[in-house]
C-alpha cells in the first residue's frame, strides 16, 4: 500500500482512497487491520469491506496519523490543513474511483441504502 503521508490534503483523495481500498482486499497487514478496527463505520471481512463515507474518511485520517481536521506544520515551515469531510466528499464524487478500482478487480457499490449518501453503507468487493 502506498503511504498516504502525514496529512490528507485537497488533491490527494482519489489516490488515497484507491490505495486504501486496494490494500483492504489485496494487501492487508496487521497495521492496517489495527487502524481499521478503531473505525466503527468501517468493517472488514475476508472478501469484502463495508463502510460509510464518513468511515472511509476517518480510516484515511487514522492511517495518515491525523486527527479530524487540524493544521500541521511541515519541515519547510509552511502549514497544511487536513482536508475536512465536506471537501473530502466533494473530491471523492468528482473522481473516478470505481473505474480505477476495476483495474485492480475491485468495485464499490451500495451495500445498504438509507436514501441519503452520507448515511448509506457502501461495500467494497472483488469484481465477479
Amino acid at each position: 500500500m502506498c503511504r498516504i503521508g502525514r496529512s490528507l490534503r485537497v488533491g490527494e483523495v482519489e489516490a488515497a482512497v484507491i490505495a486504501l481500498l486496494s490494500a483492504v482486499l489485496h494487501d492487508r497487514t496487521a497495521e492496517l487491520d489495527a487502524h481499521l478496527a478503531t473505525i466503527e463505520e468501517f468493517n472488514v471481512a475476508t472478501d469484502r469491506a463495508n463502510f460509510t463515507l464518513h468511515g472511509l474518511y476517518l480510516a484515511l485520517l487514522a492511517i495518515a496519523g491525523c486527527q479530524v481536521p487540524h493544521t500541521v506544520r511541515t519541515a519547510a515551515g509552511t502549514t497544511d490543513e487536513v482536508i475536512d469531510f465536506a471537501a473530502f466528499r466533494a473530491e471523492l464524487y468528482a473522481g473516478r474511483v470505481n473505474e480505477k478500482l476495476a483495474t485492480r478487480q475491485l468495485i464499490v457499490c451500495v451495500g445498504d441504502s438509507t436514501g441519503k449518501l452520507e448515511s448509506s453503507w457502501y461495500q467494497l468487493r472483488l469484481l465477479d
